[in-house]
């Protein structure tokens, strides 16, 4: 049983892809995930931090991921193990991406250094094929509940 996560988080730092063995690429990258929750009169916020990886083709797309980029994602939590330069056995959460999506706010761009767009006119000077990427999604603003006793779906 995989322990699913939908979520959309921003991007702490930009991401960084290698190569593992032979051919095979690997992307990740670290999220900030924020959630709001009322106690009494006053909100809070709580954020939580998780590192995400992806392999193969869609690690080429998740590496233009700059910090302050809002990604909607879709995956699974795994637990890696592994054993470290002093012998020392080590654990980590990961979010492994099926697919992911950048997604701007309602009325305007994440980063406008980090969202230009390649025109036909760049493409032709450069002689390279125009790169179809998904279009990104709005995010429409979080509307609170002010039912604090209900669960959360």
């Amino acid at each position: 049983m995989e322990l699913k996560c939908f979520g959309v988080g921003v991007v702490t730092a930009d991401a960084e892809m290698r190569t593992v063995g032979e051919n095979k690429v690997i992307c990740s990258v670290n999220l900030a995930f924020n959630r709001s929750y009322k106690v009494g009169d006053e909100w809070k916020k709580e954020t939580s931090f998780m590192k995400a990886q992806v392999w193969g083709s869609k690690a080429e797309r998740l590496a233009e991921a700059k910090k302050g980029t809002i990604l909607s994602v879709d995956g699974y939590i795994k637990q890696d193990a592994w054993t470290d330069q002093d012998g020392q056995k080590r654990t980590a959460h990961v979010l492994n991406l099926v697919d992911f999506q950048e997604c701007v706010a309602q009325g305007g761009t994440n980063d406008q250094k980090t969202n230009k767009k390649t025109t036909s006119t760049q493409n032709k000077t450069t002689n390279k094929a125009p790169v179809n990427k998904p279009k990104p999604v709005a995010v429409p603003p979080v509307q609170e509940d002010d039912d604090d006793d209900a669960p959360p779906f």
